[in-house]
């Protein structure tokens, strides 16, 4: 699958890497990757700046990710993308991203396949993560299994797959995790639109503090607009062994929360809002020592959730300590006053599943909503749902 060396890149004698490729293409270039599997070590653990890289884009020849996989074997991640003094635009379609790993030991954990920060700006179209893994505690609590986007200009990802992607002793984001600063009342909103995040999760052994797990398939600290996708068999485990600290849960599939100013979030105006709209969640599952918020959906920020299917979403408490209690299927709330403005409409929630354990409360396993917006503006709007036989039963 790898090309012939002393190659010059052209269709009939391709570089036989792509650092080869990157290393010799013009700013804005497109490098084409031929079918089959590319895994020598010039295919990987790419680390791509903004004074050396500008502008470039990698392609898929065929139009089927399929066809064109990237295997890092576990050796590393695929790609590091920063930007120095200047930004980076950067592109990837029609690729399979498979067997990166990110660690503590091995660049810092955190992306397992992709890890972008600064001022970069991506699009991802019809890619495929699959496999990947972040090990260890250090990037956000080794966040993100497949990509990790901290502070980022743009994100983009149309018609891509996230499939058992997995965090390995960290906190948060099977599949993506998400950190923008917003405390200057700015914000970029990042989109993912007709993508499917499937068998996802975040797993924590032994834990020696007090620990807080999210979103086993996405943890956003930003703004975000995820739109006719499936969410689908995502989990948050943590795999007790009778010792350590308890571990907590918010979001099982999706977390949303803010990375600023609470300030910011009194009225729809001043900075961008998530958006959660036309997607099944469904098949989630968590299963963790202490609190549960937010079974499958967690939002303590500004966000409007229209026309979801929210569906057999379940909380295990077979491993659950002291009594602790799970709060809301789906948990909209705030932590710190003035609340931000929340608009949950015309979804259905549905089957969805919490248990008891001795000593232990379940509030609401369909939808629970707490809010105290002291201005009196921008309260929450709820209605014109269905949540039907949700089951808060031990």
């Amino acid at each position: 699958a790898e090309a012939q060396t002393n190659s010059d890149g052209s269709k009939e004698f391709p570089f036989d890497n792509i650092t080869s490729a990157i290393e010799q293409i013009n700013v804005g270039d497109t490098i084409y990757l031929e079918p089959g599997v590319h895994q020598s070590p010039g295919s990987r653990g790419i680390n791509a700046n903004s004074d050396a890289y500008p502008e470039f884009y990698v392609h898929g020849s065929t139009g089927d990710p399929k066809d064109v996989v990237l295997d890092a074997q576990y050796a590393s991640r695929h790609f590091e993308l920063s930007s120095g003094d200047n930004s980076i635009i950067a592109g990837f379609k029609n690729i399979t991203f498979t067997k990166g790993r990110a660690s503590s030991d091995n660049n810092g954990s955190g992306g397992g396949a992709i890890k972008i920060y600064s001022n970069v700006k991506v699009t991802f179209d019809n890619c495929i993560f699959y496999r990947n893994v972040s090990e260890g505690t250090e990037g956000w609590g080794g966040a993100g299994g497949a990509i990790f986007l901290e502070r980022v200009t743009e994100a983009s990802f149309t018609h891509c797959i996230f499939r058992e992607n997995r965090v390995e002793n960290g906190a948060r984001g099977g599949a993506v995790f998400i950190y923008d600063d917003q405390a200057d009342g700015s914000s970029p909103l990042h989109l993912f639109d007709h993508c499917k995040f499937i068998s996802n999760g975040v797993e924590k052994g032994q834990a020696d503090n007090q620990e807080h797990l999210s979103g086993g398939a996405l943890t956003a600290h930003g703004s975000v607009i995820i739109q006719n996708s499936l969410i689908d068999s995502n989990y948050v485990n943590h795999n007790y062994t009778n010792t350590g600290e308890i571990v907590g849960a918010y979001g099982g599939a999706v977390a949303f929360s803010y990375g600023g100013n609470s300030q910011e979030l009194s009225s729809w105006n001043n900075i961008p809002y998530s958006i959660f709209s036309s997607n099944i969640v469904s098949n989630t599952r968590v299963r963790v020592t202490g609190y549960v918020n937010g079974g499958s959906i967690s939002a303590s920020t500004k966000i409007k959730m229209e026309n979801n299917l929210i569906i057999n979403n379940s909380v295990s408490s077979d491993i659950n300590q002291n009594g602790w209690d799970s709060n809301g299927g789906v948990n909209l709330t705030g932590y710190e006053a003035p609340y931000a403005p929340q608009v949950f409409i015309n979804n259905t929630v549905a089957y969805n599943r919490m248990e008891t354990s001795s000593g232990s409360s379940v509030r609401t396993p369909g939808l629970l909503v707490g809010h105290n917006n002291d201005t009196g503006q921008d309260l929450p709007v709820i209605g014109n749902n269905i949540i039907y036989y949700n089951d808060g039963d031990g």
